[in-house]
């Protein structure tokens, strides 16, 4: 009972950090992977959440082998959290999600495959192009729709609507330069701070 109990804390942690990991994984994919610090920063946390969750449920397994499963699996993560990511924030985000939802889903059919070590029929085969194929399709078909009848958010993630990280540091920098260019904006400041000094002091 006590080996049974003991079987049973490992395997409910190793699946709530394999799936916190695919979580922060697809938050971070869908919000912007390439546009900020905080997302990549996440994104790992979540690819090391996962790894060590596949690990403990395979360390009584071959050393070797395991080591090789648990790349794949981390390869697995980033895929299922590039697909489920890409589909959630289609809307916020078409242009990114027309190719990072179906990349995804190649990369988890892919990775699946080589984790349960499946020998791979020619029906198997017909899926996997097939299913790749339609989930390509359909996400053209949404990117289509959404340029057509205008459903873009206007509050998007990423490249798409939203303000990220790098673009506000640019936005900063650039005022900065225009306020260095034309001293007359900082001397009329300035001459509107005395002013507003001089007026709050005379009451």
């Amino acid at each position: 009972m006590k080996e049974n109990s003991k079987i049973f804390r490992k395997d409910h942690f190793a699946m709530i950090l394999k799936y916190l990991g695919v979580s922060f994984i697809t938050g971070s994919l869908s919000h912007g992977f390439f546009s900020g610090s905080r997302a990549i920063i996440f994104a790992g946390i979540g690819v090391i959440a996962f790894t060590i969750g596949s690990y403990l449920e395979k360390k009584d397994e071959n050393h070797t082998s395991s080591i090789l499963i648990l790349i794949v699996s981390a390869i697995m993560a980033v895929g299922v959290g590039a697909f489920t990511g890409g589909l959630q924030h289609f809307i916020d985000s078409p242009e990114r999600s027309l190719w990072i939802a179906p990349l995804g889903f190649v990369i988890s059919i892919a990775t699946f495959a080589f984790i349960k070590e499946y020998t791979v029929t020619s029906r198997d085969w017909t899926y996997i192009i097939s299913s790749s194929v339609a989930v390509g399709v359909v996400c053209y078909m949404f990117f289509i729709s959404i340029r057509f009848f205008g459903l873009q958010s206007e509050g998007g993630h990423g490249d798409d609507g939203g303000h990220t990280e790098m673009e506000i540091e640019k936005h900063e920098e650039i005022k900065t330069i225009n306020n260095f260019d034309n001293p007359e904006n900082t001397e009329k400041k300035s001459i509107n701070q005395s002013l507003d000094n001089d007026g709050h002091s005379g009451h």
